[in-house]
């Protein structure tokens, strides 16, 4: 994903930009809404009107992305990059419905979203250089569901008629 160089990852002791010294960090709030708001995003509110994904906010070293602003914002998901040990993850958290275009997959159970994240995040070498991640190096890939029956799980469940006086319709005895 990342080469850098004679001059490593940014780290303890490296070059501060923006107040970190972390390898891989979010661009600015302001850049990020763009590209938050070009990918179409739209979730539904309990009113069921559809609003699009539209404000985002960045805390550490997690992006919160919302519909709205305010006391009716809709938390739609988080990014979150972790560090452990030198070892960069990302966690992806679906915190709201995501509504699926026409012919995206909308109410299946295999037609994807994906979303091309890459351009939220940024990688810093030892002396402060950076580099936007590339188209494609992070995507998240969300799958519209609807209920689906699954056979083979929970008990049989069985019936004993003789035990009834009568039946729904005023029917007495049972069928034999």
């Amino acid at each position: 994903m990342v080469s850098f160089g004679a001059d490593g990852p940014d780290g303890p002791g490296g070059a501060v930009v923006d107040g970190s010294t972390a390898a891989f960090r979010f661009i600015s709030a302001a850049s990020a809404l763009s590209i938050i708001t070009g990918l179409n995003l739209f979730t539904q509110n309990p009113q069921g009107t559809v609003v699009q994904v539209d404000h985002v906010t960045i805390s550490g070293n997690t992006l919160h992305a919302f519909a709205g602003t305010g006391p009716g914002a809709i938390e739609v998901f988080d990014l979150t990059l972790t560090n452990t040990g030198g070892n960069w993850t990302w966690t992806f958290t679906d915190l709201a419905p995501v509504i699926h275009i026409s012919g995206d997959g909308e109410n299946t159970t295999t037609g994807p979203t994906t979303l091309d994240l890459s351009g939220l995040v940024q990688a810093v070498d030892g002396d402060g250089d950076s580099v936007t991640l590339g188209a494609g190096d992070l995507l998240v890939t969300i799958v519209d569901d609807i209920p689906v029956t699954v056979s083979g799980h929970g008990a049989p469940l069985t019936v004993d008629e003789g035990g009834l006086l009568t039946d729904a319709i005023g029917t007495v005895g049972n069928d034999g």
